[in-house]
């Protein structure tokens, strides 16, 4: 069998003078995939909210919740307009949950062609990220300490993936 027809029979195009092979195009995928793949990160947390799933994977691996705990249960409070709950549950809420929705739903807004892709709305400055980073991790210290009504959940090690899998290994030690 030559080279030509094993070119030939292959669904790659090829340069046979300088021997490199140029894959062809995927054909394009209909808007309604490329939506649900947009929209797959977002529909996987809405799941896991609704079966109750712990999304913190700093809690469940070390029994110590997240600069973010309470975040959603505060988001839910907020939908509910019990802002009593919300600044108990999480006080930058308001903040952290429009930013959240936005880079979440930003993708599936573009496949939908609603909002042009890749485009930058609003050129935030480095300083304004860098101060609510700063107030996220200063709340969480905060709340550490226990001001501003301290974490929504409890800290315990022992109930962690870490704090049971030690037991499992040292059982006699405490």
């Amino acid at each position: 069998m030559s080279d030509r027809a094993i070119t030939t029979k292959t669904p790659e195009a090829s340069n046979e003078a300088s021997g490199v092979v140029v894959p062809r195009p995927l054909p394009p995928r209909p808007q309604w995939r490329r939506v649900l793949d947009a929209a797959m990160p977002l529909l996987a947390l809405l799941l896991l909210a609704a079966i109750e799933f712990p999304l913190c994977p700093t809690r469940l691996m070390f029994g110590v919740p997240c600069p973010g705990c309470g975040l959603t249960r505060a988001t839910l409070a907020i939908l509910q307009l019990d802002f009593a709950a919300m600044w108990r549950l999480h006080p930058m809420a308001p903040v952290m949950t429009p930013i959240v929705a936005w880079f979440l739903s930003k993708p599936i807004l573009e496949e939908l062609g609603w909002i042009p892709k890749h485009r930058v709305f609003v050129r935030v400055p480095n300083v304004v990220w860098g101060t609510l980073l700063v107030m996220f991790f200063g709340l969480y210290v905060a709340r550490l300490g226990g001001l501003l009504g301290g974490l929504p959940d409890p800290i315990d090690p022992s109930e962690s993936m870490l704090g049971r899998a030690w037991h499992l290994v040292a059982p006699h030690v405490h």
